[in-house]
């Protein structure tokens, strides 16, 4: 009886230690991705800007949608992971107005309580093949 008190005593201590420690998508987590953020993607050279909204669920699955306004209408979904402070995405979409489409793929740091992220982006596209450039989103 004595060996099973304390193992009790320290499987206890284990889960009550990992309850104060969330996961990526769980509540409190820092770097979750979740709510309206505003876009920039400058590829080679030319701004685009629109909004994004994220939303991330337990385990880090991010998921969400984008819509540039300026300088051509370009709507899209975001499909990534948060791991630790970093998320990794790929996000399809189309430009509505001469019917390209393709992929930016990024992997970029989260700033604290998901503020955002800002990285480089590549992107593969129907029309004009791949580019670069870079990506900022902020609150």
């Amino acid at each position: 009886m004595r060996r099973t008190v304390p193992c009790l005593v320290l499987a206890a201590a284990a889960l009550a230690a990992c309850a104060g420690n969330p996961q990526p998508g769980e509540p409190g987590y820092p770097y979750n991705l979740s709510g309206p953020y505003t876009t920039l993607f400058l590829v080679d050279g030319t701004p685009y800007r629109g909004t994004m909204s994220l939303e991330t669920a337990p385990g880090g699955v991010v998921t969400g949608s984008f819509i540039v306004t300026e300088p051509a209408r370009v709507e899209g979904s975001v499909e990534g992971t948060i791991a630790a402070d970093t998320v990794r995405f790929a996000m399809p979409y189309e430009i509505l107005e001469n019917g390209c489409s393709g992929t930016v793929n990024a992997s970029a740091p989260v700033s604290a309580g998901g503020a955002g992220f800002e990285g480089p982006v590549q992107l593969d596209d129907s029309c004009g093949g791949a580019m670069s450039g870079k990506i900022t989103v902020t609150r």
